[in-house]
């Protein structure tokens, strides 16, 4: 397979939904994961992995990653919505989702940051929640008069929800409210260009099952 060179610092938006996933094995093969510090590390590669339509053939663009790269914090650029994110062959990916599916092999529908800090990804840290369940409500957190908005006393920030999808955590409540206002938008845009008709269909269908 390709694989994209980068370092996990590049400047990237917050994603308001979720990218499928590389499979488990592959994710384990291209990365490591420490669970004591939440943290990324990209791992050595060899030729196989790389396409070899880059200068030096696969050999050269092997070499060329691992000396840059390999060992290296991968994943670890801060997101708007105060998330570690980075790019993964190429696609914008959340680290905490990468690390849920590198442990478990699954891709729930959320994950909580018991903590309220969405950049500490040690596994003690990292509860997921699937769709149609209701996430449990982490200790200290109360509702605000706002839809989807919570206050965490723990971490003493406001915390953004949209149903199920956990959005971050943020230093003011407009600044939370903004990020779930433009989280809905964006659901729509993509509901509206996944299904123009408006009509719940197959095609609809069809699309998650090719995103497993």
């Amino acid at each position: 397979m390709g694989v994209g060179i980068h370092s996990g610092k590049e400047s990237l938006m917050a994603m308001t939904s979720a990218k499928p996933l590389p499979s488990q094995e592959t994710l384990n093969a291209l990365l490591r994961y420490e669970p004591d510090t939440g943290k990324l590390f990209w791992r050595r590669r060899t030729p196989e992995m790389f396409s070899g339509r880059g200068r030096g053939g696969a050999v050269g663009m092997c070499n060329r990653f691992n000396a840059q790269w390999a060992g290296k914090e991968a994943l670890s650029a801060k997101s708007n919505s105060s998330h570690c994110t980075g790019l993964l062959l190429q696609t914008p990916q959340m680290a905490h989702r990468v690390i849920w599916k590198m442990v478990t092999g699954e891709e729930p529908a959320g994950i909580w940051h018991l903590n309220g800090d969405g950049t500490d990804n040690r596994w003690s840290n990292l509860k997921a929640h699937h769709k149609g369940q209701t996430p449990k409500r982490p200790v200290g957190m109360r509702r605000s008069r706002k839809p989807g908005i919570w206050w965490n006393g723990e971490c003493q920030r406001w915390v953004a929800m949209l149903g199920e999808e956990f959005l971050g955590t943020f230093d003011t409540i407009d600044a939370a409210v903004d990020a779930r206002l433009g989280a809905q938008e964006a659901r729509q845009t993509e509901r509206t260009v996944a299904n123009p008709t408006g009509e719940a269909g197959q095609g609809e269908c069809d699309l998650r099952i090719g995103a497993q």
